[in-house]
């Protein structure tokens, strides 16, 4: 029997914030509905600071969610089509500059999901912990060397880092997912130059590492750092495999980056 979709929203500005969103029409192998989609996104643009979407990108937002066409979606919002696709881009693009979530029409979904399931891990998965069974080190234990990343130097006053009911500040940010920004990314300059030093030679490299040891933050220094550390220039391209499927997800986010149209 399929499982009830079910929505446990807490719209409070509390640390849980939206609260625990259950797994949504998991028959059909949905993590959340459009407007659920819809609500964790503009529950990321308040936090950002930035306007939620109106009623027009609203429905695009919908319409796009449920892979409807684009002249489906002018059709129900009685725009031309044409207007209704550089919406649709415009949306996209917003979506992306400020909130950090590379969609596009082809993956809209899917990358959304994938960030509502980091959002959702740094919400439930805070460090709580009796203060005894977790020693903070000045400067940090290499755990994970060049991926704690804004540590905070803590003070002879250690009560002063303890929030009620014992919850310890996470000096490492971010806590979930890749570093992007070059000024969150440090203790690496061995790693990258031997990279490129292979690269330049003509040969591949492969990053081998268990599970959040630093391989997507590093990979995306190097594609950062690839115009000026290639002898012969070349195009980086960074797919992010989580979001990948199949050999069709792979060859049509490939076309993506490198700006080319995905053929049949």
């Amino acid at each position: 029997m399929a499982k009830t979709a079910q929505l446990q929203a807490q719209l409070q500005t509390g640390r849980m914030g939206m609260g625990l969103i259950k797994l949504a029409n998991e028959s059909q192998g949905s993590l959340m509905n459009s407007k659920e989609a819809l609500e964790f996104i503009n529950r990321l643009l308040r936090e950002k600071s930035q306007p939620v979407l109106d009623e027009s990108e609203e429905a695009i937002f919908i319409g796009i969610w449920d892979k409807k066409e684009y002249r489906d979606i002018a059709a129900k919002i009685i725009f031309s089509e044409q207007h209704t696709r550089k919406m649709g881009a415009d949306l996209c693009k917003k979506v992306t500059k400020y909130l950090e979530i590379r969609v596009r029409k082809r993956n809209f979904r899917k990358q959304i999901e994938y960030r509502y399931k980091e959002w959702s891990n740094q919400q439930t998965h805070g460090l709580k912990s009796d203060a005894s069974t977790l020693e903070m080190t000045s400067p940090p234990a290499p755990l994970l060397p060049g991926e704690g990343s804004n540590f905070s130097s803590f003070g002879e006053d250690k009560d002063s880092d303890i929030i009620n009911d014992n919850i310890i500040t996470n000096p490492f940010t971010p806590q979930q997912s890749r570093i992007d920004n070059p000024q969150d990314f440090f203790n690496r300059e061995r790693e990258i130059r031997q990279i490129f030093e292979v690269i330049n030679s003509g040969s591949s490299v492969a990053l081998i590492g268990t599970e959040g040891v630093g391989k997507s933050s590093l990979l995306s220094q190097i594609c950062q750092l690839a115009d000026t550390h290639l002898h012969s220039p070349r195009q980086p391209v960074f797919l992010d495999l989580n979001l990948v499927e199949d050999e069709n997800d792979f060859y049509g986010a490939l076309c993506d980056e490198i700006g080319i149209p995905k053929s049949n």
